[in-house]
């Protein structure tokens, strides 16, 4: 299984690639060419290898990891034999230990559109898989607020913005910081499901991508009853799967910005 850590200054260096690279130049990072045509992108995964890495086992009760999963390019410059968008891990426990989300083979991603309301994966996955190419450039940029500048008066000076990623703490995007943080130890997989929303189309100052973050347990010393309860007092879905594992699904996540930290 390939090794999926990678060192601070190359987390870096694939960060500022997504931050760099020009708008119309961000969608052939989401395809390649597989021989025969073109394949677009739509799921990546983190593995137990590295998972439990970035999520060791609680010493402590109060002891909470916050984290980050941020966009990444592994060059400003596309490849048209490679998936170049790679999505990158940070966690605050170990700050000089990045990871980066890893490509799934198709037939692993078709397995999951009937786990959760089916409606609406479906919708979110079937969005980003059919959009047509040039689309793609405008989901990852909003209309946002320039805090940097002064107002004008009453009026807000609004910019347009790049999605960066998504932050995870007790204030932001509590509920998938929380069901990460009560099952450390016993992660088997994160998987990153890219999607896009388009009634946030009609919105300038909403991202229109709109990606599933699924979480894959292993159940072997778990207590199932008291697990499925804690995942629905979260709000949060989840199925079980045949290798007795069990998924749990967390949509619309608040993006940075404007939900970064201060």
């Amino acid at each position: 299984m390939e090794d999926c850590s990678i060192t601070r200054p190359q987390a870096e260096q694939k960060i500022r690639n997504w931050q760099q690279c020009y708008s119309s130049g961000l969608v052939n990072h989401f395809t390649k060419n597989n021989g025969l045509q073109f394949e677009r992108l739509c799921s990546l995964e983190l593995t137990a290898r590295d998972l439990d890495q970035a999520f060791p086992d609680k010493v402590q009760a109060n002891d909470f990891i916050d984290f980050n999963i941020m966009m990444g390019l592994d060059s400003i410059e596309s490849n048209p034999e490679y998936f170049t968008f790679k999505p990158i891990l940070q966690t605050s426990c170990e700050p000089d230990k990045p990871f980066e989300f890893q490509y799934i083979e198709p037939p692993s991603v078709t397995l999951t559109i009937a786990k959760i309301s089916y409606e609406l994966f479906d919708w979110l996955s079937k969005n980003w898989r059919e959009m047509e190419s040039e689309t793609i450039t405008d989901v990852f940029g909003a209309k946002l607020e320039d805090n940097s500048m002064a107002k004008i008066g009453s009026l807000k000076r609004l910019v347009r913005k790049r999605l960066l990623g998504y932050h995870f703490t007790k204030n932001i995007n509590p509920v998938f910081w929380q069901v990460i943080n009560d099952n450390r130890g016993h992660i088997q997989k994160i998987i990153f499901h890219l999607g896009a929303d388009m009634n946030k189309e009609r919105h300038s100052d909403m991202f229109t991508f709109s990606p599933i973050f699924e979480l894959v347990l292993n159940t072997n010393r778990l207590d199932e009853t008291k697990l499925i309860l804690s995942i629905h007092k979260l709000g949060l879905r989840s199925i079980k799967q045949e290798d007795g594992s069990i998924s749990i699904f967390y949509e619309y996540t608040s993006p940075c910005p404007s939900s970064c930290p201060t």
